[in-house]
């Protein structure tokens, strides 16, 4: 993701936003209609692969990469 020349067009900046809840601390604020999901990425050269997996239910889906060029 950091690599300056992965795309050889220009160089690309990303930004990415994560957090990371303890839940065993929340339990005190965490309502029965709360859903806490663990989170799985998985990606290669054309998708990304996301599981999200509580115990009881799982959800999976793929995100397709495209490459736009600049107009």
């Amino acid at each position: 993701m950091g690599n300056p020349k992965r795309d050889p067009r220009m160089r690309i900046v990303s930004v990415s936003y994560m957090a990371l809840i303890d839940k065993n601390k929340l339990n005190n604020k965490i309502s029965k209609k709360d859903l806490l999901f663990n989170v799985s990425v998985l990606e290669d050269e054309k998708e990304i692969f996301v599981t999200l997996d509580n115990g009881e239910e799982r959800i999976r889906f793929k995100i397709k990469k495209t490459l736009k060029e600049k107009t």
